[in-house]
């Protein structure tokens, strides 16, 4: 997907006659990297062709992967709510599971109330504690039965952490006095490097015991919905 047709599709994401069911409202929201429209009851996410290093979205199939790999994830800790990957297709103009040709993918998904997230119920002090140990629980249970293998275990050792904090120290170094304070990065880095080599055996120890596990990633209030009597927890990394 070129620039160009990114912003065609993009554009074509904001009118109702895109999709194919009734839409009487659209809201086009943007990441750094996602387009998302919130379409009626339905929310549509494509991803953008990037490579950022710790993801590559480059070419047709592997967005097309990512987008089946967001859904199956995804649905480990929510119910009906991750629906399909759908293609959009080109054949004069762009469309939704339209005739012509698949130009990309967007994952389908069943839109949840705003007024439902966690966030904002912690905000209206309408969040109740039996809400705060139902969820806690279900996290238990999730974080318990979870992936455990070598290959996930990988992703914590004290090496993989290091390189991941190095890469983001050289990458916000050109910054540091711009849009960083100095002094509060060079504070940062050097309690990151102290940590990492005077806790090593904590990380090497958390591995042997298996305390990795292949979790949520981005677990965050405004990715917990309480709604209908379920507990909805999405868009994990």
């Amino acid at each position: 997907m070129t620039p160009h047709h990114q912003k065609e599709i993009s554009a074509s994401l904001g009118d109702p006659k895109f999709y194919p069911h009734p839409v009487d409202r659209i809201e086009l929201r943007e990441t750094h990297i996602s387009l998302v429209a919130l379409a009626g009851e339905f929310v549509y996410k494509i991803k953008k062709p990037l490579d950022l290093g710790f993801l590559d979205f480059t070419s047709l199939e592997k967005r097309q992967y990512y987008c089946r790999q967001e859904v199956a994830l995804n649905r480990r800790l929510s119910r009906d709510v991750y629906l399909d990957v759908v293609a959009i297709t080109r054949d004069g103009r762009y469309r939704l599971q339209g005739p012509g040709t698949v130009v990309e993918y967007a994952v389908k998904m069943r839109r949840l109330p705003d007024a439902a997230a966690m966030g904002r119920l912690l905000t209206a002090g309408r969040l109740e504690e039996a809400a705060v140990t139902a969820l806690a629980q279900r996290l238990a249970r999730f974080y318990a039965e979870t992936r455990q293998d070598a290959e996930t275990a990988a992703v914590g050792a004290w090496e993989t952490v290091r390189c991941n904090c190095e890469e983001n120290f050289s990458q916000l170094e050109p910054h540091a006095g711009a849009v960083i304070d100095r002094r509060r990065f060079d504070i940062v880095r050097a309690a990151t490097r102290a940590f990492l080599y005077r806790r090593k055996a904590l990380f090497d120890r958390r591995i042997a015991d298996g305390h990795i596990r292949d979790g949520h990633g981005d677990l965050r209030t405004d990715h917990i919905y309480f709604h209908q009597n379920k507990i909805q927890v999405i868009d994990c990394i």
